[in-house]
């Protein structure tokens, strides 16, 4: 009897034994397929057996090698590949002749080295909320490449980029850093704009023959368009006076030039075969692009956001929602000084108070504000003087209010995102960039329209949240994500933004393939 005892307790073991052996196996081959996965610039989200999603950092964002596996082994990945962009060599006037343009409406020469150029021969973009437009363009380029672009050279058939290859490991290299092209940025020091640096996208390759493509980009300076002419030139040609500046000057007209981009575009075989799904155009200024808005409703737009788009021309599923380029400078690792303790204001706000449409709602905070203690309303300006303002408020107060603008978005979140300022956003209908990466709630407050106004409530409400200690926690998490808002960080808003368009990829190809079997007559009904 005793035998049998033994003999089946050591068969028990010896299952046991063969059966950690297997999860132990099992368990290993999870991770290497994890790990080789997980080297893909868009291996970003964790997902729970519960579902949850794992939060992203910009660290995590930056960590390519590692595997993210979560506790039960389960992993949400897309493809490994980047996203593929054949850019259009579209006529210079829509590009770099614009950027020469605005500066010769202004008497200004972009290569004087005090206006922000240098001796380089690409026209310096000038420094604006809506430069998405260049950062997007300009990372599919080599800083070579672009002399020979705006030069009105050849270089859109030169060959691929190399820099995003797949290492025989795997791995990606990490791009290199180059000079920033953009105007207020050649002293990075003074940071007069953006960041004074800029890298190449690492999830996105630019190809040279559209049929290799997944995308194609439209490259047409739609935000800046609207300014190449200052107010004053505007109304005197409106008046029908006389424009200085030259000949391109007085002729510049912003619809004209959407629909010369359009006539452009819809000749080219790639839009015939697909309808313009598959073509990219980016729009931030809600005000741009809108002569032509019915001619790329079925093209994926980047946009700030939805304001002045109707359904039919714009939506989530098939646009993009991307950050504003901030204005107030970025809180660098040398300023931080400024501690918890020296932000001693509650809440803080600086920008126009009479906006139209929706932006209404500014000219009622500050009334409902004015009298509230430790809080700072001030109108501000757009001009060198009043970024140094605004700065100094953000960075001194705990709290940053983002009301709507024009339109449901305003670049006063994106500046206090990146001063550390916990944002209190007041906006009904705001729609947010990689909110599909990113919970917001987690590092800022949103406040409905209506509560807002309550008189009391907006500062009741930044008060316990700071007394039930969550205000810290807040700041640290923005600390952890505000550089996936920086277009000139590496795996910054470029990355996150060509991201988020190869998401749209498959939905692009589905609509091309099914329109085209529909004008066969083979489409069920």
């Amino acid at each position: 009897m005793g035998s049998l005892s033994f003999s089946s307790a050591a068969s028990r073991k010896s299952n046991l034994l063969i059966c950690l052996c297997l999860s132990i196996a099992a368990l290993a081959a999870v991770r290497s397929i994890s790990t080789l996965r997980a080297n893909s610039p868009r291996a970003l989200l964790r997902v729970s057996g519960a579902g949850n999603r794992e939060v992203l950092t910009a660290s995590s964002y930056h960590a390519r090698s590692r595997s993210p596996l979560s506790k039960d082994g389960s992993v949400e990945m897309s493809d490994s590949q980047p996203l593929r962009v054949f850019v259009y060599d579209v006529p210079r006037r829509f590009t770099f002749g614009m950027i020469e343009t605005y500066y010769q409406a202004r008497g200004l020469k972009d290569s004087e080295p005090d206006k922000g150029g240098g001796p380089d021969t690409v026209p310096a973009y000038p420094a604006h909320q809506h430069a998405s437009e260049w950062w997007l363009f300009q990372s599919l380029f080599t800083q070579e490449e672009l002399r020979t672009v705006a030069s009105g050279g050849t270089s859109m058939r030169r060959k691929v980029l190399e820099a995003h290859s797949n290492s025989s490991s795997g791995a990606k290299p990490r791009p290199a850093r180059r000079k920033s092209l953009v105007a207020g940025t050649a002293n990075p020091r003074k940071r007069s704009a953006y960041a004074g640096q800029h890298v190449s996208s690492s999830t996105a390759i630019r190809v040279t023959s559209p049929e290799d493509a997944d995308v194609i980009l439209v490259p047409f300076f739609s935000s800046l368009s609207l300014i190449v002419l200052p107010l004053d030139k505007v109304r005197a040609q409106g008046a029908g006076a006389d424009v200085a500046g030259g000949a391109d000057v007085a002729r510049y007209d912003d619809e004209a030039e959407q629909r010369a981009l359009m006539g452009w575009v819809e000749a080219q075989e790639p839009w015939k075969r697909s309808g313009g799904r598959d073509h990219v155009f980016v729009s931030s200024d809600p005000a741009a692009m809108s002569e032509v808005h019915d001619r790329t409703k079925n093209s994926i737009l980047l946009v700030a956001d939805f304001g002045r788009l109707r359904p039919d021309q714009a939506s989530l599923q098939k646009d993009v929602v991307i950050p504003y380029v901030h204005r107030v400078p970025i809180y660098t690792p040398q300023d931080e000084g400024a501690t918890p303790a020296e932000r001693h204001l509650l809440l803080f706000f600086a920008g126009n108070r009479f906006r139209k449409e929706g932006g209404t709602i500014r000219t009622k905070l500050f009334e409902v504000l004015a009298t509230e203690e430790s809080v700072s309303m001030v109108e501000g300006i757009p001009s060198a003087e009043g970024r140094r303002a605004a700065m100094k408020g953000m960075r001194t107060s705990k709290f940053c209010l983002s009301p709507a603008g024009d339109t449901p978005s305003a670049c006063r979140l994106f500046d206090a995102i990146v001063n550390l300022c916990v944002p209190v956003v007041v906006s009904d209908r705001i729609e947010l960039p990689f909110e599909d990466r990113l919970d917001y709630s987690t590092f800022a407050l949103f406040i409905p329209e209506a509560k807002a106004l309550e008189p009391g409530y907006l500062a009741g409400r930044l008060r316990a949240e700071i007394a039930a200690g969550r205000w810290e926690g807040m700041q640290r998490r923005l600390r952890e994500v505000r550089s996936l808002f920086e277009y000139s960080e590496p795996y910054g808003a470029i990355d996150m933004v060509w991201d988020k368009i190869a998401t749209k990829v498959p939905a692009v190809r589905e609509a091309i393939h099914r329109e085209r079997r529909s004008k066969l007559g083979e489409l069920p009904a």
